[in-house]
């Protein structure tokens, strides 16, 4: 098990911060993450380099960038919520034939990949319909502006070399996403 952090472009005017754009003037219809939707959360679209390293038992944990931060008027990276990855279907045709997806999700997400693929470079539209992730409904929570800021989490949690403020941040490993995730909840 392991934990990631994913920065993600919040909509600064939504309650819940949810996810606002796949990509620069590519307005999604489905949040990514869903935490909505369906009985349970989904990461479908968005970070699929990220995605193709996650198995069951990783938990993501989720924050705007500093600049959507500063525009929701909300603390800097602020951890709006994580996901504990449940299963992980292999591509999106799964995901369009499970019954678990609501017709509406469906539809919407169909269109979100294609607006994606439509710009994407050819190694990232090999990739982004593969390895959909599933978090598990009882273990992953979305907090919105409720959450607690990760980098006083961290502190909390004793994790010395968390550096949210790099353009990526390191892959945490079991026993530091586990305080981590007890420090945010």
């Amino acid at each position: 098990m392991k934990g990631v952090v994913w920065k993600y472009l919040a909509n600064p005017d939504d309650q819940e911060l949810r996810d606002e754009m796949g990509k620069s003037g590519c307005r999604v219809l489905n949040p990514d993450p869903d935490f909505w939707g369906n009985k349970f959360p989904v990461w479908s679209i968005c970070g699929p380099r990220v995605r193709a390293t996650l198995d069951e038992g990783d938990v993501l944990f989720f924050t705007p960038t500093l600049s959507r931060s500063r525009r929701a008027q909300v603390p800097d990276y602020l951890c709006t919520g994580y996901l504990v990855v449940n299963e992980i279907l292999p591509d999106s045709d799964s995901l369009l034939s499970d019954p678990r997806f609501t017709d509406r999700y469906k539809d919407n997400y169909r269109k979100d990949l294609n607006k994606h693929l439509k710009g994407d470079p050819a190694t990232t539209r090999a990739q982004r319909p593969k390895r959909i992730v599933l978090g598990d409904r009882r273990q992953s929570v979305w907090f919105g502006r409720r959450g607690h800021p990760l980098e006083v989490a961290a502190k909390e949690a004793g994790l010395r070399k968390f550096q949210i403020r790099s353009r990526r941040v390191r892959t945490l490993d079991e026993d530091e996403s586990k305080r981590l995730r007890a420090a945010v909840s």
